[in-house]
């Protein structure tokens, strides 16, 4: 079994997928993968590009018929054999030290769900906003070395629409996720991928099947941006062959778009057929997000601006269009109840969008407060997602920087370690606070083959807790600690560790109470974020009376 996956979907992108596939196979300092090539019936001399680049890591396989795009990522993903998948479109790429980073830290975290930001490549032919075409926008994330996500959390913050479903973990170019998960949600639902856009789908389902994962602060993969890319054709050209073939196809499995705006004709605005189906469908399929709801107050907002944001940078003409989505919105949502009562006037009132003037839309989108570095491919003779990835290798991300911000990985795991040492000294052991951290830690504990070593019970303030388990373990209320003969208890919350402390110090009573966090130095470190521009954050802590 290789160690990664690199799965790539495709149909008659021979052209793009060429240059993501010299990107795959660029790999530095790390050898063990495969690169699965899915191909969806295409006619553009696909198979005969992929044979003429005769590499024994790339294995080709082509389906009998054109299946809807759902069914192609199924088809991919069962011909995948590593232990870690990710997927790629056929107009994205691979950084050069992407497998090499990424085998690193999972050999410290070993965790089954790891994601990172993306950064885009817009190809030169991207034809819909010309002012965009070949810039790439690099992303700097290493002052995060890493962050433990609820996938709880995120969902609600997306249905809420203070993060884009773009956060999501999904498969597709943002994470890689271990084939056990993968067999357990294929377990569960009969396949991996369902709905109308089966990448968003994915990051619902897994969120339903794991309760936390771990982000990572420097990108594995460039996502591209080509004229054939499925989610711009959508968005931009809707009446294309390609398109109308999309729904087609879906709509022969059933797959029909259902969301209230999509459905009307808006198509400048997918979130809504990919917020509504997508997150609808993973909830059935998995009988998951029992109280997560969408909020329409935001969610008509989240049309409105994304309306906008593809007509904003068309001066006079992108005016007049947006002024007919409006329009179109307005309408919507006076035919439908649940939306009419959500309807703020305000989100429909062309005077509070500001527009760019034509002249002005070569610099719109970008502002260096936000950490972008943008490379313009024409000044330096780049044309394809390849070059560009060589090019940002040299700028920044060269092995000499990714050393460097793996070592902090390096630190992370040594305290960690420690941590695991001090259990070593007890026999039965009480774990309160029963929160990310903590199942991370019990997870660390399983896989590290620690816990026949000594005895884990677990605790909570939370009423809504007792009697459900984390990582095998039942969650006990902290009255019963004085019962269960413990050797020692330990706050397994870096986050509330005092007041945690202030709330059981009298259960605890001679109970030997140890400090997993404060252990060297009186400090404690916060595993959920290290913010300190490539080093950790160390926050003091006052000791404990």
């Amino acid at each position: 079994m290789p160690r990664f996956s690199l799965v790539i979907p495709t149909r008659n992108r021979a052209n793009t997928l060429y240059y993501t596939l010299k990107t795959c196979l660029n790999q530095k300092e790390f050898d063990d993968y495969e690169v699965v090539v899915s191909d969806n019936g295409s006619t553009d001399g696909t198979e005969e590009m992929v044979n003429k680049l005769a590499d024994k890591k790339i294995k080709y396989f082509k389906t009998n018929e054109v299946l809807s795009m759902t069914d192609s990522f199924n088809f991919a993903a069962s011909k995948a054999v590593g232990e870690y998948q990710m997927f790629l479109g056929s107009d994205d790429g691979i950084f050069t030290y992407g497998l090499y980073t990424l085998n690193k830290i999972l050999n410290i975290t070993k965790v089954p769900l790891i994601c990172w930001k993306t950064c885009v490549y817009i190809w030169p032919d991207f034809e819909n906003m010309p002012f965009m075409s070949n810039r790439c926008h690099l992303m700097d994330y290493t002052n995060k070395v890493i962050t433990i996500e609820s996938t709880d959390g995120l969902v609600r913050s997306v249905l809420g629409y203070e993060k884009s479903f773009l956060d999501l973990p999904s498969i597709y170019a943002r994470s890689a996720v271990h084939v056990d998960l993968l067999n357990e949600l294929h377990t569960k639902t009969g396949f991996i991928f369902d709905s109308i856009s089966p990448d968003v789908y994915f990051g619902f389902a897994i969120s339903a099947v794991v309760n936390y994962y771990v982000n990572i602060g420097i990108p594995i993969i460039l996502s591209g941006n080509s004229p054939k890319s499925t989610g711009t054709l959508g968005k931009y050209k809707p009446d294309s062959t390609s398109i109308t073939e999309f729904f087609e196809l879906n709509k022969e499995k059933g797959r029909e778009t259902k969301g209230k705006f999509y459905s009307y004709g808006i198509t400048r605005a997918p979130i809504d057929s990919i917020i509504t189906d997508d997150f609808t469908c993973a909830k059935k399929n998995l009988n998951a997000f029992k109280d997560i709801e969408i909020c329409y107050k935001k969610h008509i907002r989240a049309i409105a601006d994304q309306c906008f944001t593809s007509c904003n940078y068309l001066g006079n003409e992108g005016r007049v269009l947006f002024i007919s989505e409006l329009e179109k919105i307005r309408s919507v949502i006076m035919s439908d109840d649940e939306l009419k009562n959500e309807y703020d006037s305000s989100v429909l009132d062309i005077n509070n969008y500001t527009f760019y003037p034509e002249d002005a839309a070569t610099f719109a989108t970008f502002d260096g407060k936000r950490g972008y570095v943008i490379i313009d491919g024409s000044q330096f003779d780049i044309e394809n997602i390849y070059d560009i990835i060589l090019f940002s290798e040299k700028l920044m991300y060269n092995k000499k920087r990714i050393d460097k911000y793996l070592h902090w990985f390096e630190l992370w795991e040594a305290q960690l370690v420690d941590i695991l040492a001090k259990l070593k000294e007890y026999n039965r052991i009480g774990f309160i606070g029963a929160g990310l951290f903590c199942e991370f830690l019990l997870a660390q504990v399983k896989q590290r083959k620690q816990n026949e070593q000594y005895e884990i019970f677990l605790f909570d303030n939370n009423s809504e807790k007792w009697g459900k388990k984390m990582c095998g373990f039942v969650i006990n209320s902290p009255r019963e600690i004085m019962s269960r003969n413990l050797d020692a208890i330990i706050i397994t919350s870096p986050s509330y560790y005092e007041q945690i402390y202030n709330d059981v110090k009298n259960y605890t009573c001679n109970i030997k109470f140890v400090d997993i966090f404060n252990f060297k130095d009186r400090q404690i470190m916060d595993y959920r974020i290290y913010e300190n521009r490539m080093k950790p954050t160390i926050q003091t802590h006052k000791e404990l009376s």
